[in-house]
C-alpha cells in the first residue's frame, strides 16, 4: 500500500502478503496525512496456464477510513443478552467482542426482564452482529406492536452494531421478547 500528496511522489505505508481466497480482505496501516492511496500488487497466484487469471486481480470494493470504528451507543441501562431467557432454541456463544463475552445465536427467542420506573416511551438500542443482513423483531410482551430491525455486517463476530426502536414500556417490570436471525449482544434501554 503507497500513500501519496500529489499522485506522483508515492511512500510505502505497508507491505504484505494477502491470502488467496475470495473474502473481505483487510490491510491496516498507521495514520497517514495522504490525498491518495494506492494498492501496489506484485505478483498473483496464477500461472501462465491460467489466462483467466494469470497477472488479474479483481478488486469488487475498496473502503477506506480514518479510524477505528466505535462500538456501539452504550449509554443507559443495559440488558445482556444472554442473562435472559432462552425458551424457544437460541443459544449462548462465546463473544469476545461482546460486552460480557457471550452473545446468544439465533433461531430462537430471547426474554428479557426490564425494569422501567416511570414507564412511557424508551429508545431500545439492541446491539449485535450480523454476517449479511439479519434482523430482529423487537417486542414489549402484552403490547400490540413488534419492531423489525435489520443489521448489516461483515462478520458474526464483528463488529457489534447497533440499532434503536422506540417502544412504550409500562410501569415497572417489563418482558422484552427479541427473535432474529442476527447474533444478539445486549440491548440499551434510554
Amino acid at each position: 500500500m503507497e500513500a501519496s500528496q500529489d499522485a506522483v511522489t508515492w511512500t510505502s505505508v505497508q507491505s504484505g502478503v494477502m491470502p488467496s481466497a475470495r473474502a473481505v480482505q483487510f490491510v491496516d496501516f498507521p495514520a497517514v496525512n495522504a490525498r491518495y492511496l494506492r494498492l501496489n500488487v506484485t505478483s498473483t497466484w496464477s500461472a501462465a496456464n491460467a489466462p483467466n487469471y494469470y497477472k488479474k486481480l479483481r478488486i469488487d470494493e475498496v473502503w477506506t477510513g480514518g479510524e477505528y470504528a466505535r462500538s456501539a451507543n452504550t449509554e443507559g441501562v443495559s440488558y445482556e443478552a444472554e442473562a435472559g431467557l432462552l425458551p424457544d432454541g437460541a443459544k449462548r456463544v462465546r463473544c469476545d467482542n461482546c460486552s460480557g463475552g457471550l452473545k446468544v445465536q439465533f433461531p430462537g427467542r430471547v426474554l428479557l426482564p426490564v425494569v422501567a420506573p416511570l414507564g412511557g416511551e424508551r429508545v431500545i438500542t439492541v446491539v449485535g452482529t450480523a454476517e449479511g443482513t439479519k434482523s430482529f423483531d423487537v417486542n414489549v410482551v402484552n403490547s400490540r406492536t413488534t419492531e423489525r430491525i435489520m443489521l448489516t455486517g461483515w462478520s458474526s463476530s464483528a463488529p457489534l452494531i447497533g440499532r434503536a426502536v422506540t417502544a412504550k414500556l409500562n410501569p415497572g417490570l417489563n418482558l422484552v421478547s427479541i427473535t432474529g436471525t442476527a447474533d444478539l449482544d445486549r440491548i440499551v434501554i434510554n
